[in-house]
């Protein structure tokens, strides 16, 4: 240890380890491009990072694409807020379409029977889901009738870009949340969120606009507040 703690030896050590990390990684993101190439998913060679393996269902036809700077975090390992279960991207329809760029995702589902679209630097919390369909009609005579996901309401859900979705929330079909939103944890989100806007609650209703929460609240700021953090009290 005393060797290793020596300038010269930590140098040493580091070109020594460097082409080996180097392969690491390369096989790594061989590994993964393969296995999303092989569920059918449009990508590029070390444009998406795994953690652990999503579970991807691909309807002939659909499309899933993941643009450059996407993350999947489908275990524990990856997120200390915990994720129940992989991420889960399934297409319902041959014509559904999920596209993701540049987003960051731990332990979700996201469920297309039309499209689901995120947008970059955007994040989807832990345990989070995003269904653009009903699955099922309301009507109990129609429902017992129904044959196929393709029966049920459906309308496409589109996040912007510097989204920041909490841990716990859920999406419904129809929905559209605008740059820089931010969506409270346990939050059931049924309408449109504006851009800036806070939504938390079950339904989601507005409590707060970022710009109001940031330093710069006439400047453009396009990212999420980050959390408050308060000092521990001391008694005097």
């Amino acid at each position: 240890m005393e060797i290793q703690n020596q300038p010269w030896s930590s140098r040493l050590w580091r070109r020594i380890r460097r082409p080996f990390r180097k392969a690491y990684w390369t096989i790594r993101k061989t590994r993964e491009y393969r296995y999303l190439r092989r569920c059918g998913v449009e990508t590029g060679w070390g444009e998406v990072h795994l953690e652990g393996w999503p579970i991807i269902q691909k309807c002939p036809g659909s499309r899933i694409i993941l643009r450059e700077g996407v993350t999947l975090v489908s275990r524990c390992e990856g997120n200390v807020a915990g994720v129940n279960h992989p991420v889960i991207l399934a297409t319902l329809t041959k014509d559904a379409v999920i596209e993701l760029t540049g987003c960051g995702i731990s332990g979700s589902s996201i469920c297309a029977a039309t499209r689901v679209q995120i947008g970059r630097h955007s994040g989807l919390g832990a345990n989070s889901s995003i269904y653009d369909t009903d699955f099922h009609r309301i009507d109990p005579v129609e429902r017992r009738r129904q044959r196929s996901v393709v029966e049920a309401d459906t309308a496409p859900v589109i996040l912007g870009e510097d989204v920041w979705v909490a841990a716990n929330v859920l999406i419904l079909k129809g929905v559209t949340i605008g740059d820089a939103a931010v969506v409270g944890a346990g939050s059931v989100v049924t309408r449109s969120v504006a851009p800036f806007e806070i939504v938390a609650g079950n339904p989601a209703k507005h409590v707060g606009d970022v710009r109001q929460r940031t330093e710069r609240p006439d400047a453009a700021a396009t990212q999420a507040p980050a959390e408050p953090i308060f000092e521990a009290r001391r008694d005097v």
